[in-house]
């Protein structure tokens, strides 16, 4: 058996499962070579295939991995209506995009191909700044997966060194750079347009900076998230004006702007105050619609999502129970559990972005959920502890990187957000 930490090595944040809907074979000496002895027993992530090209075995990732020079960086990119400063010189930042398409987009594809015609049907795409390994160890590529509408996702990586006392850079493609990764991962010439625009962590960066330059043809974008990363400023940008920029060029009586409100650290405005009291934002966000405050520091909101990726550990057997009182509460929070994918963060933006009449019917409602199991969740909380304590929530989760990193407390209710509703709107 690996060992315990293995979700932050190299090869578990590429090719394992972090999430049970994920779970695919279980790692071992005939389907395993990076990390091998460190990832050896737990399951890996059902995206992932094995090939061989002369003999020799490897894991490959269901999805496409592009490399480009940063269009944001003014040293690369002398176009630029705003130029950020401390990038990296010339032909010293590039920089990595990982994209995946929903199984409508391969089966068109393949379609075309058949019938040797053009491409003509667009690809719906949302663009996802962040970190870099979402894809995989948010589990993302499930909420794609199925989507009838020939969806993809490309997620950017970030800049942010070093993490202490970081320098932030903008990252971005432009039009041409997806263009031609497009074209190249489909071998024709492909069609598609951004539908959604989305900001994790230090990717609001590269965000900002997207928009500000007009990187993207903005004018079908017909959604923007940020989570939990509403910074007013971030690579020499300011987040208001980029929004103001991305309004003016789409239609929007279909545009739907939402932010979902979790930590204090990964937003500028204050502690206490709802978003539409902040000058500096009021006319991003009238009447706080399509805001999601509930979660902020919302002791129910943690028990979900750390009772989710606990949830994956103790089935891979990465983690045992400290003892028979946590796994009592553990086991019937477990029982009410629903599942990813199907939990509505909040209703009232739900219904903002999709309609007063959208279809809600086989899904939960966050502050129904909570009320219902108030008691089952309170049980499961008693042993959230902090990060120092071995048998505690957050010292099974971050002493054994089950995020795949070793944060610390109060971070997961950051870096595990997307997991749990990354499905509501990064799918078109």
């Amino acid at each position: 058996m690996g060992k315990s930490t293995y979700r932050s090595t190299f090869g578990a944040l590429l090719y394992d499962a972090f999430y049970i809907d994920e779970f695919g074979k279980l790692n071992d000496d005939t389907n395993t070579f990076i990390n091998s002895d460190t990832r050896k027993g737990f399951h890996k992530n059902r995206f992932t295939n094995i090939f061989e090209i002369n003999g020799v075995k490897s894991e490959s990732s269901n999805f496409a991995t592009i490399s480009f020079v940063n269009q944001a960086n003014p040293n690369e990119n002398s176009n630029l209506i705003l130029k950020q400063h401390g990038c990296p010189p010339k032909g010293q930042d590039n920089n990595e995009g990982t994209l995946y398409f929903s199984n409508s987009v391969i089966a068109y594809w393949q379609n075309i191909l058949t019938q040797k015609k053009e491409w003509e049907s667009p690809i719906n795409l949302t663009v996802l700044f962040a970190v870099g390994t979402e894809l995989n160890r948010h589990g993302l590529r499930s909420f794609f997966e199925s989507q009838s509408n020939m969806q993809g996702i490309v997620v950017i990586s970030g800049i942010e060194v070093p993490r202490d006392n970081p320098v932030r850079i903008g990252v971005s493609p432009s039009t041409e750079v997806l263009q031609k990764a497009l074209d190249t991962i489909f071998g024709v010439k492909v069609q598609f347009r951004v539908r959604v625009l989305a900001a994790f962590s230090t990717g609001y960066c590269g965000l900002n900076v997207c928009l500000q330059n007009e990187l993207l043809n903005l004018s079908e974008v017909e959604r923007l998230v940020f989570y939990d990363c509403l910074y007013l400023t971030g690579a020499d940008c300011n987040t208001t004006l980029s929004v103001q920029k991305l309004k003016s060029k789409v239609d929007n009586s279909k545009f739907k702007l939402v932010a979902y409100k979790c930590t204090q650290g990964a937003n500028t405005f204050a502690d206490n105050a709802k978003i539409n009291l902040h000058p500096a934002l009021l006319s991003l966000f009238p009447n706080a619609k399509g805001l999601i405050e509930n979660l902020y520091y919302n002791v129910f909101y943690t028990y979900l999502i750390t009772h989710r990726i606990l949830s994956s550990a103790f089935e891979d057997k990465i983690i045992s129970f400290p003892n028979d009182s946590f796994k009592n509460a553990f086991e019937e929070l477990k029982m009410v559990m629903p599942k990813r994918g199907y939990i509505i963060s909040n209703l009232e933006v739900f219904k903002y972005v999709f309609g007063s009449n959208a279809d809600i019917n086989k899904l939960t409602v966050f502050n129904d959920w909570v009320r219902t199991n108030k008691e089952k969740l309170r049980s499961f909380g008693k042993f959230l502890g902090s990060k120092n304590i071995q048998k505690s929530i957050r010292g099974l989760l971050w002493q054994n990187t089950l995020p795949g990193w070793g944060g610390g407390d109060g971070e997961e209710n950051h870096d595990l957000l997307i997991p749990e509703f990354g499905w509501e709107y990064l799918p078109y």
